[in-house]
């Protein structure tokens, strides 16, 4: 009876015992760009604080610190170095070439043609950073053919990934920037994605996604590594995942894109 009870007991503290979580968190990039990102994630609810060791040094700085209140669908970068901070949408991070196209209104339209989404299952992952894995392949393609000013241009995307995951984490922890190897930025696209990944029920431990890009019959290929370590649980202070006082607000690297555009 004794264990009865205390197995209904742990069963009903169960998920308050991840209440919040710190975890490091790399991603390395090879192929038509080379980069690093690297920084140290720390979530707690909908709330995520990211601090950048490394940035992409384009929407994220080296020592940049990432806010978001809303799991990361909306972010405030801020860099402390010039007490500013902007705001990204998940859609500005994750959109590639169509978040790009559409910035410019009219001028440029795009449509997306043949999309396919393929998820499978591919049984055990092992153990990894201390937690029993599942591992699973995210296969998905589509054609983008976009018109700028009359002019039409296809090019062929194709994203393989496989993802190490674990049921012993919530899958809440997971971080904006690991969505970018399960998203493509293509509405029509990643709902066929969310429906067919909603069988990923935990936290991703590592992935690794190949990406190919084609165009007048060339291709071009990278492929990000994502991992996670030293994961253990914390509880946060609220004002860690607010902007701090006296910080301005200003353009995000896009919106500074555009109006360079615009003068032109």
């Amino acid at each position: 009876m004794k264990r009865l009870i205390s197995l209904a007991v742990l069963t009903f503290v169960a998920p308050s015992l991840f209440a919040g979580a710190t975890y490091r968190f790399r991603s390395v990039t090879t192929g038509m760009a080379n980069q690093t990102l690297d920084g140290t994630v720390k979530t707690e609810g909908s709330s995520i604080r990211m601090e950048m060791k490394a940035g992409d040094g384009v929407l994220f700085k080296n020592g940049s610190v990432v806010l978001s209140a809303d799991g990361g669908k909306t972010m405030l970068v801020t860099e402390p170095g010039t007490r500013s901070y902007y705001q990204l949408d998940l859609t500005d991070l994750l959109g590639g070439a169509s978040s790009v196209t559409k910035q410019f209104g009219d001028l440029v339209k795009f449509e997306v043609r043949n999309s396919r989404v393929n998820v499978q299952h591919a049984g055990d992952g092992g153990t990894l950073q201390g937690f029993p894995s599942q591992r699973s392949t995210i296969d998905s393609s589509y054609d983008l053919v976009v018109n700028a000013m009359g002019q039409d241009m296809t090019m062929s995307m194709k994203n393989e990934t496989e993802v190490w995951w674990t049921e012993k984490l919530p899958v809440e922890y997971t971080n904006f920037l690991q969505l970018r190897g399960v998203r493509t930025g293509i509405e029509a696209v990643d709902k066929m994605l969310e429906t067919q990944t909603s069988s990923l029920k935990g936290f991703p431990l590592k992935q690794v996604t190949t990406t190919t890009v084609t165009m007048n019959g060339r291709p071009m290929k990278s492929t990000t590594t994502s991992t996670v370590s030293a994961v253990r649980k914390a509880r946060f202070d609220a004002a860690q995942f607010k902007v701090p006082a006296g910080y301005t607000r200003v353009e995000n690297p896009i919106e500074k894109m555009m109006k360079r555009f615009e003068t032109k």
